[in-house]
């Protein structure tokens, strides 16, 4: 049995030490397919943290540290990537680059607020209409429970619901 084990420790440190010379290269290789599967993938900047990781394992390994630093290598800078992509692109999606005080900008309905509008279909007290608002339609009531005919310009003011309060 013990010979058995030798003989698997053997091989094993050979193989190893043969890979050993071309870790570099096998973390490059690793590096291009993740920054493949990037391009193939749109808006995720997910497999670009771990392809920096890699680079940055295939640095070490080209500078002849021991495999087990290139892992750590590999964690410490994919997840530092991710964080700093992260950060980024938070900061980059909440605020205004027109702005001076970096105000965050409105998304989804939330933007529809402020806006002009045109009644496509008659507003009623107590009862829906409908508004057409940046090309789409939406249900809308009156904010004062007033008559609002088809083609009368309104301004959004809030939201209930799923219902554009308008005045």
């Amino acid at each position: 049995m013990q010979e058995i084990i030798t003989f698997l420790q053997t091989t094993m440190e050979s193989a190893f030490s043969q890979i050993e010379g071309l870790m570099g290269y096998i973390w490059l290789i690793g590096a291009l397919i993740l920054l493949l599967l990037e391009i193939s993938t749109p808006g995720l900047f997910f497999f670009l943290s771990f392809a920096c990781g890699c680079i940055t394992a295939a640095l070490m390994a080209f500078l002849a540290y021991p495999f087990m630093w290139q892992c750590i290598g590999l964690a410490g800078a994919t997840i530092t990537s991710f964080l700093a992509m992260r950060s980024y692109f938070t900061v980059s999606k909440m605020t205004s680059p027109t702005t001076e005080e970096k105000a965050p900008i409105k998304t989804n309905f939330h933007a529809l607020i402020g806006e002009e509008c045109v009644v496509v279909k008659k507003i009623e007290p107590h009862k829906s209409g409908q508004v057409k608002v940046k090309g789409e339609q939406w249900a809308a009531r009156a904010k004062d429970n007033v008559v609002l005919h088809e083609g009368t310009v309104v301004l959004v003011i809030g939201i209930e619901g799923n219902k554009l309060i308008v005045q």
